[in-house]
């Protein structure tokens, strides 16, 4: 356990005593350890102090009159709220019996009366670091299940734009000519090669615990990706008679991670195209910008459900921000709309 993690501070101990005397020596020698300290002189105050306060340890006293120690463990165990926090038994019997009827109840451990100060603190301390690492555990479950559900996400897109440009290269092959043919398979082997690098980061168990999933910058050139991205909703644009026009401007490769970049082109077509009304138009336009920043210009005349497009602008408006970048959208009365992809060169 990194010391650095565990700050006495931070964590509070609820002490069960009916014994007034028992509680003020206890609570002195916690606080002078940098503990918060909250204390309870009965069960039934230490189970509604216990489910207001939610404290990381508590130390209960066994014999107690009316509800004793091992009922009130008893009654923490069995809600939900309070079975979490561990229970030492501060207690005088210390019979074979006593133990096991302790433990039974959901009881970590005893201290024996009369109490030692430093086996006291040495006990207390052992499990509070238990639960701080039991917590820190929980988080980095949290945080590498986050990372699973992008990685997927991830690969999601450039599946999908892979099984399009599949799908187009089969129903047009017949009409294409092979250096037509050479350049789609070209693109799709990138694709496919981006994925396998995506899949052995998910497999490097390392890369995980380590959180180092997020983003992989390389050189790109933006209009490969465009061109991928444009394939992937070919199939939609024919059902919807898009109108497409493109205009590609020689542009130098600039520093991206290509999947997020492709994820984020690929999702904005696929929610304009599938929000607007047949027919409409279609333009995209890659420029270099001030030599300082390339510029990719989606323009679509027609009318369009705006809302259903908000989300999906949010989320990408954030992936071009981590890029240093930014996402303008720019719309007017007479069914234009306007989006602009600005991203820095390297």
């Amino acid at each position: 356990m990194n010391n650095l993690l565990f700050d006495p501070t931070k964590l509070r101990i609820l002490l069960v005593d009916d014994t007034p005397a028992n509680l003020d020596i206890l609570r002195k020698v916690l606080i002078a350890q940098g503990y918060n300290i909250a204390f309870a002189q009965s069960g039934e105050k230490a189970l509604n102090l216990a489910k207001r306060l939610k404290p990381d340890l508590i130390l209960l006293d066994v014999m107690m009159p009316g509800m004793d120690g091992f009922e009130t463990c008893k009654r923490l165990k069995s809600n939900k709220a309070t079975q979490a926090i561990p229970v030492i038994f501060i207690t005088a019997k210390i019979e074979h019996e006593d133990i096991l009827k302790g433990f039974e109840y959901g009881g970590v451990d005893y201290i024996a009366k009369p109490f030692h100060q430093k086996e006291v603190l040495i006990r207390v301390k052992t499990y509070l670091q238990l639960q701080v690492s039991n917590r820190q555990l929980a988080l980095l479950n949290e945080e590498k299940n986050a990372i699973l559900r992008t990685s997927a996400y991830d690969l999601k897109e450039p599946l999908s734009s892979l099984i399009g440009a599949l799908a187009m290269l089969y129903d047009d092959m017949e009409r294409m000519n092979p250096t037509e043919i050479k350049t789609y398979l070209k693109k799709m082997m990138a694709t496919s090669h981006g994925m396998l690098q995506k899949l052995e980061q998910l497999c490097d168990t390392s890369e995980i615990d380590r959180a180092c999933l997020g983003y992989a910058f390389c050189l790109t050139h933006l209009e490969d990706i465009i061109e991928m991205a444009l394939l992937n909703q070919m199939a939609l644009m024919r059902q919807k008679q898009i109108n497409l026009s493109t205009e590609f401007e020689d542009t130098p490769k600039i520093l991206i991670d290509p999947y997020r970049i492709s994820q984020v082109v690929v999702s904005l077509l696929n929610a304009l195209i599938e929000q607007c009304q047949a027919q409409a138009k279609l333009g995209i336009v890659l420029t270099l910008k001030d030599k300082k920043t390339v510029e990719l210009v989606i323009k679509l005349q027609g009318k369009i459900a705006m809302q259903a497009l908000d989300k999906e602008i949010e989320i990408s408006a954030k992936v071009i921000n981590t890029h240093h970048g930014q996402l303008l959208l720019e719309q007017s009365a007479s069914d234009v709309l306007v989006l602009r992809i600005q991203l820095p060169i390297a």
